[in-house]
């Protein structure tokens, strides 16, 4: 590939992660902007309730309970599908950095290593070339093992507050009317099922093992290589 090709089709990719990228910041602020109102929401009115006696408070507090676990959830379900398409583009990056010796600490290749556990291996590994480089992460992102890169962070913080909503709710005011304990429960039921579902469908860091196995299999296919041409 010439320098000027591949000059051209970095630009483009960094275009497309670039749009990924603020898709994803994007969605964070529309999802603490819309968590922030409904719990504001639901507070103010379960405070109004409280003070004209009403018995509907615990009803303001369940709703939002629900309303913000799936909203939690679907919205770490939604983070994790956009960054499984950046994921996607990292083989192309290292290819055309590759070709234009980018330097270590303004690449892809060192973004990764830094934010990867145990990708040092293969991207500083002297024994593989630049396209084997490429095949094996393009292996480990189609096994979903090209690391959380702190997504998993943000989804273990998303899955505590969801059970501690839940838990907080059900201690203060279980039992409640059966349509409000069948909303209650969907809503956080949801937002379970998508926190999980985020951190066990997408993107994990890859286990020793596994890179082992590809580091294993460069080097027989190098040796069969030498066999053969002998």
């Amino acid at each position: 590939m010439k320098r000027e090709d591949a000059q051209v089709l970095l630009a483009s990719t960094q275009q497309l992660r670039t749009h990924w990228s603020g898709v994803i910041t994007s969605h964070f602020s529309l999802s603490l902007t819309v968590n922030v109102a409904i719990w504001s929401y639901f507070v103010t009115s379960y405070v109004d309730s409280m003070k004209n006696s009403s018995t509907a408070e615990t009803t303001f507090l369940f709703l939002a309970s629900a309303l913000s676990s799936s909203l939690l959830g679907l919205w770490r379900l939604y983070t994790r599908h956009i960054d499984d398409h950046i994921a996607n583009l990292y083989p192309d990056f290292l290819l055309y950095e590759g070709v234009l010796q980018v330097p270590p600490d303004r690449s892809t290749s060192g973004y990764l290593i830094k934010a990867v556990t145990g990708l040092d291996r293969i991207l500083l590994s002297e024994q593989l070339g630049l396209e084997r480089k490429v095949e094996v992460i393009s292996e480990l992102i189609k096994s979903k093992r090209v690391g959380n890169r702190g997504h998993f962070s943000i989804d273990l913080f998303a899955l505590i507050a969801i059970i501690l909503m839940s838990l907080l709710s059900l201690f203060l005011f279980w039992p409640l009317s059966w349509k409000l304990e069948l909303l209650f429960l969907a809503g956080n039921t949801i937002g379970l099922i998508s926190v999980i579902a985020a951190m066990k469908c997408f993107q994990r860091n890859p286990c020793g093992k596994q890179l082992d196995d590809l580091l294993r299999e460069n080097q027989n296919s190098k040796g069969n290589h030498k066999h053969t041409k002998a």
